[in-house]
């Protein structure tokens, strides 16, 4: 009896263990099916996204190329439009044309279109051409119902386009503005070169005096031929005289000093020089220069 209970205990571990090996068995059965299912799924929509892109990509290129071709029609079919609405006759004594001829013929003659506009039966398109054309593509893509990265493109396109013309004009404005400026002064600027070359002569003649001799000339005198001409060198400039060092200097730096700038440059260096050498010499008893009060030039274009 002890021997049965023996080999029944051997017995019952050996089936426990078959039905745990074949447990085991089934569960990696079970995995690996797993495994191939989840990677079966993953194929599957990875292999739908890829016919998705691919459908959108396929779609968009054929939308763009709708775009394209509505686009070209617009301008004969802008042209139709008009006719149409105002019921004008295309072509002498015949039928009044459909308006879809009129775009019909139209697009195969665009030559016709400055033919209407001088015949007054169109108006002239005043749109920037760059506007009308991306402006076309635009509105097209809204009106086949293309996809919305299709029409985000052609919009995007459009207010790139509307926003380089508007920097132009911008630009345009400001030179306009600028190039009148200059005329007006270059209008004006014979009569302040005669003004100043009189206020240069009249500060350089000396002072006449009741002893019939020439009066010698004071520090007074240089100051004011001094200032005269750096007054002529401001108007040649075309600026005030408050402005003028700094003018001449940024003038100097970008190297755009002409012959006649520098010429009026000379003049007042040199008159300046005149009058900062005669202040350093010893006041003579009854000179008026220790009362001229005039600014200090010194620092002035070295």
């Amino acid at each position: 009896m002890g021997m049965g209970l023996i080999l029944g205990g051997i017995g019952k571990g050996i089936a426990d263990a078959g039905a745990a090996y074949a447990g085991g068995m089934m569960k990696g059965a079970e995995f690996e099916m797993q495994q191939q299912r989840d990677e079966d799924r993953e194929r599957r929509a990875e292999e739908r996204k890829t016919r998705t892109e691919e459908a959108l990509k396929q779609r968009v290129i054929a939308e763009s190329e709708q775009v394209q071709q509505r686009a070209a029609e617009a301008p004969a079919r802008r042209v139709a439009g008009e006719i149409d609405k105002y019921g004008s006759m295309v072509a002498g004594e015949s039928p009044e044309m459909s308006k879809e001829e009129i775009q019909k013929l139209v697009q195969d003659n665009p030559q016709y279109k400055a033919i209407y506009e001088k015949a007054g039966l169109i108006g002239a398109d005043k749109m920037d051409p760059r506007l009308r054309a991306s402006s076309d593509r635009a509105e097209a893509a809204l009106a086949i119902g293309a996809h919305s990265s299709v029409i985000e493109a052609y919009s995007k396109e459009r207010d790139s386009v509307l926003k380089e013309i508007k920097e132009e004009n911008a630009v345009k404005r400001s030179e306009a503005a600028e190039e009148r400026r200059s005329k007006e002064f270059q209008a004006l600027l014979p009569i302040r070169q005669q003004t100043a070359d009189a206020a240069t002569t009249k500060a350089n003649k000396p002072a006449g005096g009741g002893g019939g001799g020439e009066k010698p000339i004071t520090g007074v005198d240089l100051e004011r031929t001094a200032k005269a001409a750096e007054k002529s060198l401001a108007l040649h400039l075309g600026v005030p005289t408050k402005d003028v060092p700094e003018t001449v200097a940024r003038l100097k730096k970008q190297n755009k000093i002409d012959s006649a700038t520098q010429t009026k440059l000379d003049e007042y260096n040199s008159t300046l020089s005149e009058w900062q050498n005669y202040r350093k010499k010893p006041k003579a008893a009854g000179d008026n220069a220790a009362s001229a009060g005039g600014a200090d030039y010194s620092n002035l274009w070295k």
